[in-house]
């Protein structure tokens, strides 16, 4: 399910769960599965083709190029080749993908993962910080425990405090779904109010859903969970239902009291904080004459770096921003307002290995030519 597939009332398009189909095929861990004639398959992926590859390259060289002056630009070149296949894991490794959305006035030191969701609980009692405790999301899915020889599924129970003593309470969930579908209730099924952006309160049920591996979907990883505290006898403060996809559409967290503290929970695409701050000074938007169809788009935007002066300066189309290790690209603009901008953020450590490995691959295919070159001319002078 898309955000915008959420009407405003909280009511959703889809009114039809998904049927469990009898045949199910292999499904590996970030790949989708595949079935032939009923047959299922798993696919290669590009971690095994990729080390094939290496491993074939690798022992070419060894075995039909000898540790020779002459061969030396062959050698060169297989390392290039072998560094660039290394480079693509490092990328896929160590990449980090997100996107950073301003309207226009407003500033922020954070980016969102497209992917990754993480639990968050936030002691905001303190009117000039927050306390956050992050968790991934995964660390609610169930596992699988061990008794008398089987396999059964447990849902977790997770000791806040072994985190964080500043969080005194248990959190227990109730269910977990990896991907998940919403709509509105209807009789005699289980749902739990949530807040929209307007603050109104609404019944929502949720059903789960397969899990996605396309580029263009996404998966909204939820749950039913409480929050026990610590002291003895304790009640739980409620059962509450937690979703990025809530966090996607502007959906206000839960929030309770505790102990004179303030806190609130809500599950949110997985942020990457950074020690400085950007600001949305003006957005930018030209369209072909005559057409709706987009020219150009540019964010005016301020820097707020500790022990800097500010910084102004403009993003956008095939001119992104170098700040601290980060790349900010111009990807996209809200269409309706056209005062918000996407700025999406990559950091890559491993971004120069590519360069390095195809410069390698050209001096050695340079080196080689040389070599032959050098050794034709001296047979051709001892001829003559």
């Amino acid at each position: 399910m898309k955000p915008e597939d959420l009407l405003e009332d909280g009511e959703s398009n889809a009114t039809k769960e998904p049927v469990e189909k009898k045949l199910k095929a292999i499904e590996l861990d970030g790949q989708p599965p595949f079935t032939l004639s009923g047959i299922p398959l798993p696919m290669p992926g590009g971690y095994l083709l990729g080390g094939l590859l290496l491993i074939n390259l690798s022992l070419a060289a060894l075995f039909r190029y000898p540790l020779k002056v002459r061969f030396a630009g062959i050698w060169v070149t297989h390392f290039g080749l072998g560094l660039m296949l290394v480079s693509e894991l490092v990328t896929d490794l160590t990449e980090e993908e997100s996107i950073m959305i301003l309207d226009e006035g407003e500033s922020a030191n954070f980016s969102k993962d497209f992917h990754l969701d993480e639990f968050v609980i936030i002691d905001e009692s303190k009117a000039d910080s927050d306390k956050v405790l992050s968790l991934p999301a995964q660390a609610l899915s169930p596992f699988k425990e061990t008794l008398f020889g089987e396999k059964e599924e447990t849902l977790p129970e997770i000791d806040l405090t072994e985190h964080d003593p500043g969080f005194p309470f248990v959190l227990k969930v109730r269910r977990f779904m990896k991907n998940a579908d919403f709509r509105s209730p209807k009789d005699g099924e289980l749902s739990h109010p949530v807040k929209n952006r307007q603050g109104q309160e609404e019944d929502i049920y949720a059903f789960e859903k397969p899990e996605t591996f396309r580029a263009d979907e996404m998966n909204f990883r939820t749950a039913v969970i409480e929050i026990v505290p610590k002291e003895k006898n304790a009640e739980p403060k409620r059962e509450w239902l937690v979703s990025s996809f809530f966090d996607a559409l502007g959906y206000q967290p839960h929030r309770f009291e505790h102990g004179e503290k303030s806190f609130r929970i809500e599950m949110r695409r997985k942020r990457y904080y950074y020690p400085f701050t950007v600001e949305l000074l003006d957005f930018r938007f030209l369209r072909y004459p005559g057409t709706d169809k987009p020219k150009d788009f540019s964010s005016d935007v301020n820097l707020y770096v500790p022990g800097e002066p500010v910084r102004k300066t403009r993003i956008y189309m095939n001119h992104p921003l170098h700040l601290q290790g980060k790349v900010f690209f111009q990807a996209g603009f809200d269409s309706t307002t056209e005062r918000q901008t996407r700025l999406q953020v990559v950091r890559n450590p491993g971004s120069i290995l590519p360069y390095v490995g195809v410069a390698l691959v050209g001096i050695g295919l340079f080196l080689q030519f040389l070599l032959h070159l050098v050794g034709f001319a001296g047979k051709r002078k001892r001829k003559s």
